[in-house]
């Protein structure tokens, strides 16, 4: 059993970028852990110079020596910052926070729990509490959100097929407040070497887990608080009309072959991001290649009714893919 400086077992980082006071409150709910054996990084993604002075001052004031933060020469988005924050990890297990949740009290506690009982376990996830911007609990968007990632078909508890659950159920785990194992990231790699920017990040780690067949573990209690506001990167990036988050996505599962059921599903995901960036593509002037992806699409998954709906439209109503498309799309 290791640990990283000061006796922590566990590393939490969160990036950050201009959102001073929301990232108050994450360090202040690491802070108010029951276990009290972390380090925590706050990772300053180039805020403005008085948002970044602010949060370096109150990590400053807190006079608590497991508290660190860490302007970052670059803007390197979310993969940059998890590199960075993974790489400054020698503890066993290690946590991202995003600068807009928090976690419960008992968050670490539990999950560290978890973990020590299975040491075959690569990683273990919560359930969420929504709460709005003045961190209030939201009941019932908390069963909705639930829902739309299919948590509700899952109870506590180990899960052997991971990637097959992941690639179906993609939203069941989520990265701000998951723990995971450090040297089973070490073995098996955080996220892709020839991957950058924003999205998709996550999905890139939880798929560098999944596919190694090492276990994971799930419960449904809500030990983070998932905030919705009106600057959360889900209201503004679209990542699904996006060109460069889209292509990034099509890299990560076009580089990858499973067997049986997971490969049927990586087919039918990959379809579906090919048939989104063709029509992005054509938005963007490049109606040859528009059409060369949605063939790709229709070879792919040629029983998908609605990838052919796609195929079709553009062939039909192609002087509509514009109107429609276009002020989604992010080129």
């Amino acid at each position: 059993m290791s640990a990283g400086p000061g006796g922590a077992r566990v590393l939490v980082g969160i990036p950050t970028r201009n959102r001073p006071e929301f990232v108050k409150q994450a360090v202040l709910s690491v802070v108010g852990q029951r276990f009290e054996r972390w380090r925590l990084i706050v990772s300053d993604n180039r805020s403005e110079p008085e948002v970044s002075a602010d949060v370096e001052a109150f990590v400053r004031e807190l006079g608590d020596p497991r508290v660190h933060y860490y302007l970052q020469p670059v803007d390197g988005g979310e993969y940059g910052q998890g590199r960075y924050l993974f790489g400054e990890c020698d503890e066993e297990y290690f946590v991202i926070l995003h600068d807009d949740d928090c976690l419960e009290p008992a968050h670490l506690e539990s999950l560290l729990g978890v973990m020590d009982a299975d040491p075959a376990l690569a990683f273990a996830a919560t359930g969420q509490l929504v709460v709005d911007e003045a961190n209030e609990a939201l009941p019932e968007r908390t069963r909705s959100y639930h829902a739309e990632q299919g948590r509700d078909r899952f109870g506590e508890g180990r899960i052997d097929d991971v990637l097959e659950t992941f690639l179906r159920y993609g939203g069941l785990f989520s990265i701000t407040g998951a723990m995971f194992r450090s040297s089973a990231v070490r073995r098996n790699g955080l996220v892709d070497d020839d991957c950058g920017g924003l999205y998709p990040f996550e999905f890139n780690v939880f798929l560098r887990q999944a596919e190694s067949r090492m276990p994971a573990y799930f419960t449904p209690r809500e030990l983070v608080r998932y905030r919705l506001h009106e600057g959360a990167m889900r209201n503004y990036a679209r990542p699904f009309f996006n060109r460069v988050m889209m292509s990034t996505m099509i890299k990560l599962l076009e580089k990858r072959r499973f067997s049986g059921w997971a490969e049927k599903r990586r087919s039918r995901l990959l379809a579906a991001v090919y048939r989104n960036y063709a029509y992005i593509l054509y938005v963007a002037g490049e109606r040859r290649d528009c059409y060369r992806f949605l063939s790709r699409a229709v070879r792919m998954e040629p029983l998908a009714w609605n990838i052919w709906a796609y195929a079709v439209f553009a062939v039909v109503c192609p002087f509509l893919i514009r109107p429609i498309w276009g002020p989604r799309v992010t080129l």
